[in-house]
Formats: structure tokens, sequence, C-alpha cells
């Protein structure tokens, strides 16, 4: 059943209208016709089935024929704070991650930060690649894309999360593994990628200060937007096999 994304889906009867380009989908690409049925879900946990009810000015119209919450198969909330990486590559990293299971991806500036947007700044680009990505890897629920923050600001964020993780590379970071025995499932996790250059020593003691443990993990120095997604993963697999 073709999948689409649309609010306000919580109610037997109610009816959506899908954006432009969904519309486009539906109708030249699918080829859905009126009467058929297609799956909707709403990014926050609530998917339905749907019935096309044909064109309302342009948009495609669909009424709710039923509907239900899905839990997140994922047993971890992870935060991924991230250096952004050059061009089309940032939206590669969301892609992955949000195929991967993230909760969140929080863009970040460090110290030798190449790309260094406003602070502050939204990309809305990044949110529709996340959206779409959630669609086709049927997430029931759409990371959060945050606005740009700085390392200072993420940082400060370690406290909120029961784990928070700054990948690095240096012969005192713990490995991965270490660090992820004996979690237990239900956890809010923070993990914190840094630049090509890596991260600075003021950073590494910042981040010593906020309470984030510096871990590695067993593999080659990889690129932003390949360390991130690969980084998650490992997360993701460690809580799968927790209290098991």
């Amino acid at each position: 059943m073709d999948r689409f994304s649309a609010p306000g889906i919580d109610r037997v009867g109610v009816r959506v209208l899908l954006d432009a380009g969904q519309t486009r989908h539906l109708v030249r690409v699918r080829r859905v016709g009126q009467g058929d049925e297609i799956a909707l879900f709403d990014g926050e946990g609530i998917e339905a089935v749907a019935r096309f009810a044909g064109l309302d000015g342009g948009c495609a119209a669909a009424e709710v024929v039923s509907f239900r919450r899905v839990e997140s198969p994922v047993p971890v909330s992870i935060t991924i704070a991230t250096a952004i990486p050059k061009g089309h590559r940032m939206a590669d990293l969301v892609r992955a991650c949000t195929e991967v299971g993230v909760s969140g991806i929080r863009p970040m500036i460090a110290a030798r930060s190449v790309v260094r947007p406003e602070l502050g700044g939204v990309n809305a680009r990044w949110q529709r690649v996340a959206r779409e990505a959630a669609k086709q890897s049927l997430r029931p629920c759409v990371p959060s894309i945050a606005p740009v923050a700085s390392f200072e600001e993420v940082a400060a964020s370690a406290k909120d999360h029961a784990l928070a993780v700054l990948a690095d590379c240096s012969a005192g970071a713990a490995a991965l593994k270490d660090v992820l025995a004996g979690r237990s499932r239900g956890e809010r996790v923070l993990l914190v990628t840094g630049p090509e250059g890596g991260f600075t020593d003021a950073e590494r003691d910042a981040a010593s200060r906020a309470g984030m443990v510096a871990a590695r993990l067993a593999a080659p120095v990889m690129r932003i937007e390949t360390a991130a997604p690969a980084l998650c993963a490992v997360v993701v697999y460690a809580y799968t096999q927790a209290d098991r």
C-alpha cells in the first residue's frame, strides 16, 4: 500500500489534503485511483488507512478509514549533534540517521567547523529530507531537526540525557562498546560528532566537565556523514541487546 504523510489523521472520517509533491507522486507515478486505499502517517506516531477521494483544488484528498498509534521499534531515544559537512552531505547524513532510527538531529558549529551557518537557523530542506526518509523506511515518527547550535549549547544539554557521548578518536577515549555495556532500554542518549579536524582540547575539557564521555569506534576515521549514522547504528544495536 502506498504511504504518504499528512497531519490530523487521528479521527475516522476526517478528510485530509496531501501537498503538491505527494499529489504528483500519487496521481502520476503511483496512478492511485479514486476509491483506492493508501497509508498515511503524521510523523508523530499515528498511522492511518485512508481512501483516495479525488482532487480538491489540485491536491489529493483522502478520507481516514482507520488509525492507530504505533510505538517506535527503536529501544532508545537518540539525539545526534553533529558538525555540518559541506554541500549535499548534510542531507545524506540526515537521511541515513533517520533510517537508522534517531529521534532528533542537532546541527552544530564546533571550533574547527568549516561550514558555519547562522546560529539558531533552521534548514527546511533537511526537515523535508527527514520526512521523506521516514516515509520510505516505514518509521512512524519523523526526527526533529533542531536549530543550529554552538558546541557550548550542545555540551550544556548533556545533563538532560542518561548518557552523553563525545565521539573522539584521541588516545584517551574509551571504547564505545565498553561505554554502552550495561545500559537499560528507554534511555535518552546524546551523541556528538565533530568536524573533519576533530575536537579541540578545550572542547574535550568542556565536554568532560559537562558530564560527557569521550568514546571511539573500533573503526577507521570516517567522514562526518558516515560517522554519524554509523555511531547511531552501533548505539541502537547495543540498546536492542540490553536487558536480554
